[in-house]
């Protein structure tokens, strides 16, 4: 919505669809990107596969490292098994 004054949350359509984003499959051995993980259904999991870097806000005890931090480790580590340096 270009122009409109009014927030609202993005569709998970629209973040599949985005240009950055790459989908990992659990049970594939070919990975076309890695990054921070964005949404998963648990079978596939799309990743921001773009130079950025990522700020993340909560407060204390509200699980930033466990849900971001050790998801995107996870994930890097899950790249480099499945083809080393391909990621």
């Amino acid at each position: 919505m270009p122009g409109s004054s009014e927030s609202r949350w993005v569709d998970p359509s629209e973040i599949k669809e985005a240009v950055t984003v790459k989908q990992i499959n659990v049970d594939s051995d070919d990975c076309e990107g890695c990054g921070l993980p964005i949404i998963s259904d648990g079978r596939a999991t799309y990743v921001d596969n773009s130079y950025t870097h990522s700020l993340v806000f909560g407060a204390t005890g509200s699980k930033k490292t466990r849900l971001f931090g050790m998801s995107l480790m996870n994930y890097t580590m899950l790249g480099s098994l499945m083809k080393p340096w391909n990621c």
